[in-house]
């Protein structure tokens, strides 16, 4: 079942698609581990309690996997690996999909080359570049990725999957014809007030949120945020995307953000809940 919020509908593409165009936008996803040992089980769910999962350390001299290519045009396929983003958890960011953005991705987590990989940030950075001109609607059709973050027991040297509960993620700053796309969310979230701007496109629990005027915004303005919430998962999917050319940049910090007023609380197919306050 298909439901959409607002007035216009997202144009259709191959893909969902997650992501911010010209300005930075910023997914935030929270993730703390309650009371759980620092070494965890695929069979012991962490309970990250809408913490803050953080990407700061990342692996840039990996020994086996292809990880160092990832920072700066990164190609299908391409995955980096991030140790300790919450105790005892590492996580793996892996290019799954690339459309329309000449082959690749500009940058994984800001990358000033292959090596040297932005790790004085807590969020995860992307930017893509969909041909065209600024401010006019990219050659071709929107560009888009698609990233699959990964989360994986410490101990395990990424080969035990582990399980998180109870976190969100959070998108600033849509603006400028950029969308984003979570897959299996749980319910999500927009600004009450001010009213949110985004055209919500729901596709079971698929959840596009897009900026379809083209004005400019930036990561103060709380009706160009997302925020999406996970009940379970050991694996998060989105697409990152732009309907207009030229740079499209992307803050992705697992992080619950600060909402002036309290949001409106939208469980996919489902009528609206109370404000969450």
């Amino acid at each position: 079942m298909s439901m959409t919020s607002q007035l216009t509908p997202l144009p259709s593409s191959r893909n969902r698609h997650i992501l911010a165009k010209g300005s930075a936008a910023t997914f935030v996803a929270a993730l703390l581990v309650v009371g759980v040992p620092l070494s965890a089980s695929a069979s012991t769910p962490i309970d990250v309690n809408y913490g803050h999962i953080i990407f700061d350390n990342p692996d840039t001299d990996p020994a086996t996997d292809d990880s160092d290519d990832i920072g700066l045009d990164a190609q299908l396929n391409d995955f980096f690996d991030y140790e300790n983003v919450f105790p005892g958890v590492d996580a793996r960011v892996t290019v799954v999909e690339i459309n329309n953005l000449e082959g690749e991705v500009d940058k994984v987590d800001e990358g000033q080359s292959t090596t040297e990989l932005n790790a004085d940030d807590t969020p995860l950075w992307v930017e893509i570049d969909p041909p065209g001109s600024n401010g006019q609607l990219a050659t071709g059709g929107p560009g888009s990725a698609k990233l699959r973050i990964d989360f994986f027991d410490s101990a395990s040297g990424f080969t035990t999957p582990v399980t998180l509960t109870n976190f969100d993620i959070t998108v600033r700053d849509i603006d400028s014809r950029q969308f984003v796309t979570f897959y299996g969310v749980s319910s999500y979230f927009v600004s009450s007030d001010p009213a949110s701007v985004l055209v919500i496109t729901e596709d079971g629990s698929n959840v596009t949120f897009a900026e379809t005027l083209a004005e400019s915004s930036n990561g103060d303005e709380e009706q160009h945020w997302a925020v999406v919430r996970y009940a379970s998962a050991s694996s998060v999917t989105v697409v990152v995307g732009s309907q207009e050319g030229n740079d499209a940049e992307f803050g992705v910090d697992f992080n619950q953000p600060n909402w002036t007023v309290d949001p409106k609380e939208i469980v996919p197919g489902q009528p609206e809940l109370a404000n969450t306050g």
